[in-house]
């Protein structure tokens, strides 16, 4: 009745007005008090996005790689955190960095020491966080600092509003400038040079948490990341990039694709300095000279670290053996590591390399940008379902999810139909045949995409919901034509249009390729209008076959609509979790692949169910 209807649709709004005044006012009837780690630490600050929480709590924080030749005092410190797991610390500086001379002594500012004689050189900081890595870039007496932060709130209410004045104004001195963007997209749209690029153990364990770390793409750490880089230095410039020694090894990798591709010698152009768990990465876009090799050996004697490549010097002998247990040990894996960074690099056959050894450290591309996925096709079912499970894995989340939705469509969907014969035993699996392949098909196409326009926009949530809201509004448009086409000619419409996507996805990569790197020089809003121009067009593709799928099926066996939702939902959870698998072993290229086999299969289910 219009009654019901009017108070339904009253109530509906009061629901949603309480969420979105408290969001516009600021204020929270509730809040996070305690968090993973910090039970009992007082909260200074704390704030959520779209993406992340930002915390800071009243607590000194560590250093990972501090040499122990420094016995002097440190300064004071606040414990800044993101989704109480990626740690970074604010430093109480003072206005003449006379506090932060410690920084010498730090490991992830090694690079400097080659800079330092220089003088006046220029740096970029790929995830400032507290402002260490600027700080040391000024203590060595950088010219001109710049940061990317990829978190707002960072940027500009943690260091640039409530801890100001307690970091020393780090971020807003007249010889720093830090952009909110994403460090990957800042360097492929700047046109400017640097003498170093620096980039500390910049990534996020937050997923971990859900036991999904190895599930997160990273372009950060591919080898275009690595071209860009590479290309944005100065004549004698250098990336120096801090990570642990357990996941480093691809690193090296990705530095040697990147010099085949750029023609040099990675093995003349790298160095590798150890402390504990943690090593650097020295990468020059030239060879490293007599002089630069013996200062950089000086240093590391003298701070008491461990070279575990240099040019010219003997790497570490054989290590013991890695941990065979399934029970993480870091300090076993990395004692097992020391050695493979020089046989690496020296090896005359990468190719076998990779080949014999344990994990997968072949380079990340932006196809496969799975960085911290090192585990082999071959071991990938005794990993997820193995002990390690126990402490959180992603191909454990992902295998499960896969299995429990195949399971479910089989038992739900497939078994009943079988039993009842669908009430046409001769046309129900051709007919649920191309729903499935439109609903597997859809999400394989639609991850895929969404990770080609994350590099274009900046972010992944801006990909995300760019991504989505595009090809959501096309499918709508395309779902609204198609009811003007005559019954008569939909089997035909719907067949050219799935041809046509498949064409497409087999096609994407190099029809958008040259699309995004001709819009990357443009301001965000730019680029989401042509990200918007460029998926309406295909989401209109896609939102035809599955309403003439239905009128179809409404006039001819109407009795089959309720399975063929159902089975065109239950796929869609299947192929969402299934884009990820193929991604993450072949690439995001071979996903496309597959959904364009996907349409091609639906297209012919279709003209068999008509014809049947």
């Amino acid at each position: 009745p219009p009654e019901r209807r009017r108070l339904t649709g009253l109530a509906g709004a009061a629901l949603l007005a309480v969420p979105v005044l408290g969001q516009v006012s600021g204020l929270a009837t509730f809040d996070v008090t305690d968090t993973k780690g910090h039970q009992g630490d007082r909260i200074l600050f704390s704030k959520w996005n779209s993406f992340s929480r930002i915390g800071v709590y009243e607590r000194q924080h560590g250093d990972w790689s501090l040499s122990p030749a420094y016995t002097g005092p440190l300064p004071d410190t606040r414990f800044m955190d993101i989704d109480s797991a990626a740690s970074t610390p604010i430093l109480s500086v003072a206005p003449d960095l006379s506090n932060a001379q410690y920084l010498r002594y730090e490991l992830t500012a090694i690079g400097y020491h080659l800079l330092e004689p220089r003088g006046g050189f220029s740096a970029l900081v790929i995830g400032p966080g507290g402002g260490r890595d600027l700080v040391s870039a000024l203590v060595f007496g950088a010219r001109q600092v710049d940061g990317v932060e990829i978190n707002p709130i960072i940027a500009d209410e943690v260091m640039g509003d409530r801890f100001l004045s307690y970091s020393g104004g780090i971020y807003r001195r007249p010889n720093v400038h830090v952009t909110v963007d994403d460090g990957r997209s800042f360097v492929n749209r700047s046109a400017n040079r640097y003498d170093i690029i620096q980039a500390s153990l910049v990534d996020t364990w937050a997923a971990t948490a859900a036991g999904a770390y190895t599930l997160t793409e990273n372009t950060l750490y591919t080898v275009e990341a690595f071209t860009d880089y590479y290309d944005h230095l100065s004549d004698d410039g250098m990336l120096t990039i801090t990570r642990w020694v357990f996941d480093g090894l691809r690193l090296v990798s990705l530095a040697q694709e990147a010099c085949v591709r750029r023609g040099c010698d990675a093995a003349r152009q790298l160095a590798i300095i150890r402390h504990g768990k943690v090593a650097t990465f020295l990468f020059k876009k030239t060879p490293f000279t007599p002089d630069e090799l013996a200062r950089l050996r000086q240093v590391t004697e003298q701070l008491q670290f461990q070279v575990l490549y240099m040019p010219g010097q003997p790497t570490p002998g054989p290590s013991p053996s890695k941990n065979s247990e399934s029970e993480p040990d870091d300090n076993a894996r990395v004692a097992g590591m020391l050695a493979d960074y020089g046989r690496l690099i020296t090896t005359p056959d990468r190719d076998r390399f990779y080949a014999e050894y344990g994990q997968d450290v072949r380079p990340t591309t932006d196809d496969r940008p799975f960085f911290f996925h090192t585990t082999k096709l071959r071991d990938q079912f005794q990993v997820a379902f193995g002990r390690t499970m126990l402490f959180g894995n992603g191909l454990s989340a992902l295998l499960t999810l896969m299995g429990i939705s195949g399971g479910l469509v089989l038992l739900f969907v497939l078994v009943p139909l079988a039993v009842s014969g669908g009430g046409t035993a001769t046309r129900w699996f051709p007919t649920l045949a191309y729903f499935a392949c439109l609903g597997a098909g859809f999400m394989l196409i639609e991850v895929a995409v969404l990770q080609r326009f994350v590099l274009l926009l900046g972010h992944p949530v801006y990909s995300l919901t760019v991504t989505l809201f595009s090809l959501l509004l096309g499918t709508g448009i395309g779902a609204a034509l198609s009811r003007r086409i005559e019954t008569s000619r939909l089997v035909r419409t719907a067949t050219v249009a799935m041809v046509v996507i498949a064409a497409l996805a087999l096609l994407w990569v190099t029809l958008v390729t040259p699309v995004l790197a001709w819009a990357m020089p443009f301001s965000r809003p730019v680029r989401i209008l042509i990200a918007v121009a460029t998926l309406v067009p295909v989401g209109c593709l896609l939102g035809i076959p599955m309403p003439a799928g239905l009128r179809l099926l409404a006039t001819r066996a109407p009795q089959m609509l309720p399975w063929a939702w159902g089975i065109n939902g239950a796929l869609s959870v299947v192929g969402a979790t299934a884009a990820i698998f193929i991604a993450m072993n072949w690439g995001f290229s071979h996903t496309l692949q597959v959904a364009a086999v996907s349409y091609l299969i639906g297209s012919g289910a279709l003209i068999t169910a008509e014809q049947s």
